[in-house]
C-alpha cells in the first residue's frame, strides 16, 4: 500500500510539491507506526563492539535502522532472531520487567508516541538532527567568525587546489551527478547502513532547485557537487557527492569546496540561513563532527520521520561500554540535548573542558556529563560563561539516566554557545 502511494507521489507535477512533501512525511510516520505495532521484534546477540562483553538487544523498526544500530552495538554481525509481533501491552511489559532477558532496547517510534515511552523510562533519541548556519555576511567572513581551526585548513585546501564552481539546471548534469557522484559517494561512505535517495525523489528536489558542480582549475571534468534549493529565507544543501566516490578527492577538499561555494551563493542570494542537512544523533558521528567545525547550530528537523525510544534494562560491562563510546543527542522536550557517560575516575576541570570542546554543539539545550565516580571538588571552577546554555554534571549511578528525576541531581555550569 505504501509503495503504491509512493509511486503516485513521484508522479505528481512540481506545482503540487508542497502536497507531495506532506504526503511523504505522513507516509514515513505511518510506516514507522505500522512496523512498531504490526512488524516483528528482533533479538540481537553478540560481543559488544568495544569491550567484547556479551550483549543482548531487542529492536523494533526498519531494516536500515537495525543495520545502523547493530554497527554501533556489536563487534561484527550479531546473531539475529525474530521474536514475532509485540502488542502494546507486551512492549510496556518489556520496558517494565523486573528481571529483563535483554540488556537494552531500541524501539523505532513516530514522535507522537514519545511521551508514552518517556513515561516508561526511555530516552528519546531523534533518528536524525539538522544543522543550520546563520548567513549574515560574505561566505568566508561567516566561516572565520563561527568556524574552527580544522575549517580554516579546509579553506586553505580549497584555495591550494584552485577549485572553481558553476550552477547547473541541466538534465544531463543531474544524471551525471546522481549516478557518478551521489550514488558512489553514499555507497562507499556509508556502505549498507544508509538508504540511497531514489532517483525520482531526488529528481523532484532538483526540479525545484539546482546543482553546484565543482572542478579543479586545469581539469575539464567536475569532481564534486551538491543539490541545492532555496525556500523562504533558507538555502538548503540537501545532498552531496564526489566523482566515483573517490577518497582522494574528499581528502583534497572537493566536498568542502561544495559547501563553501554553496554558502557563498546563499549569502549572495540574501538568505538568512544555510541548512547543512541531516546527521545521525551520536556525537562521534563523522558527518556531525564535520558540520560542527563549520560553526553550525543543531536544530530539530521537521524532516525527521521518527525517534528511537532507548532504554538500558541491565547494567554491566557491555551496556556501560556502549554508553561510554556512544555519546548521544536526545530530545529534551522538543530541544536537542547531549549526553556523555564517563566510566573512569573523578573528572577534573581539564577533563570537563575537553568534553565541552568536543561534544557541546551550538543549539544544544544542555550537555549532560554523567560520571558515577564523581568529579574533582574544583570541577565547576573556571567553566563559567555568559550564555544561557549549560553543562550539567551528574554524579549518579547510570540507572538514574532512565528515571525522570536524574535531571534534578546536577551541578550546573554555564558555558558559551
Amino acid at each position: 500500500m505504501i509503495s503504491f502511494l509512493e509511486e503516485i507521489r513521484d508522479r505528481l507535477p512540481p506545482s503540487l510539491d508542497p502536497m507531495a512533501a506532506l504526503a511523504d512525511s505522513l507516509m514515513r510516520r505511518l510506516s514507522i507506526l505500522f512496523r512498531l505495532f504490526r512488524g516483528s521484534a528482533y533479538e540481537l546477540k553478540g560481543p559488544e563492539k568495544h569491550g567484547g562483553h556479551d550483549l543482548t538487544a531487542v529492536f523494533m523498526g526498519s531494516r536500515a535502522s537495525r543495520a545502523y544500530l547493530s554497527n554501533l552495538l556489536f563487534r561484527g554481525n550479531p546473531a539475529v532472531r525474530a521474536l514475532g509481533r509485540f502488542s502494546r501491552r507486551k512492549i510496556v511489559s518489556l520496558l517494565d520487567e523486573t528481571h529483563p532477558r535483554a540488556d537494552l532496547i531500541f524501539l523505532e517510534s513516530p514522535p507522537l508516541l514519545s511521551s508514552l515511552f518517556r513515561k516508561r523510562g526511555c530516552l528519546i533519541i531523534p533518528q536524525w538532527v539538522g544543522t543550520r548556519l546563520e548567513t549574515t555576511g560574505p561566505g568566508e567572513s561567516i566561516l572565520k567568525a563561527t568556524g574552527s581551526k580544522p575549517l580554516r585548513e579546509d579553506l586553505r585546501r580549497i584555495r591550494r587546489q584552485k577549485y572553481r564552481y558553476r550552477v547547473s539546471r541541466n538534465h544531463e548534469d543531474f544524471d551525471f551527478y546522481y549516478h557518478r557522484m551521489h550514488v558512489p559517494y553514499v555507497s562507499h561512505r556509508f556502505d549498507d547502513l544508509t538508504l540511497l535517495t531514489r532517483y525520482e525523489v531526488m529528481k523532484r528536489l532538483w526540479q525545484k532547485g539546482f546543482l553546484v558542480l565543482v572542478w579543479e582549475e586545469g581539469r575539464e571534468q567536475e569532481v564534486s557537487g551538491g543539490l541545492c534549493f532555496i525556500r523562504d529565507d533558507t538555502f538548503y544543501l540537501r545532498t552531496i557527492g564526489v566523482l566515483d566516490g573517490r577518497k582522494e578527492f574528499v581528502s583534497q577538499g572537493a566536498l568542502a569546496a561544495v559547501k563553501y561555494f554553496a554558502l557563498r551563493l546563499a549569502a549572495e542570494a540574501g538568505c538568512g540561513f544555510f541548512d547543512f542537512g541531516l546527521s545521525r544523533p551520536f556525537l562521534r558521528d563523522g558527518v556531525l563532527v564535520y558540520k560542527k567545525k563549520w560553526g553550525g547550530r543543531l536544530i530539530p528537523s521537521p524532516r525527521n520521520p521518527g525517534m528511537w525510544a532507548f532504554k538500558v534494562l541491565r547494567f554491566h560491562g557491555g551496556t556501560l561500554s556502549f554508553l561510554e563510546h556512544n555519546p548521544l543527542i536526545f530530545d529534551a522536550l522538543g530541544e536537542p540535548a547531549g549526553l556523555v557517560f564517563h566510566a573512569g575516575g573523578p573528572l577534573s576541570p581539564t577533563d570537563i573542558s575537553v568534553m565541552k570542546k568536543t561534544f557541546f554543539h551550538r543549539g544544544m539545550k544542555a550537555l549532560w556529563i554523567l560520571s558515577p565516580s564523581g568529579f574533582d571538588p574544583s570541577a565547576a571552577d573556571g567553566q563559567t560563561g555568559g550564555a544561557a546554555a549549560r553543562i550539567h554534571l551528574v554524579a549518579e549511578d547510570p540507572s538514574r539516566l532512565f528515571q525522570e528525576s536524574f535531571r534534578l541531581s546536577t551541578v550546573s555550569v554555564e558555558v558559551d554557545r
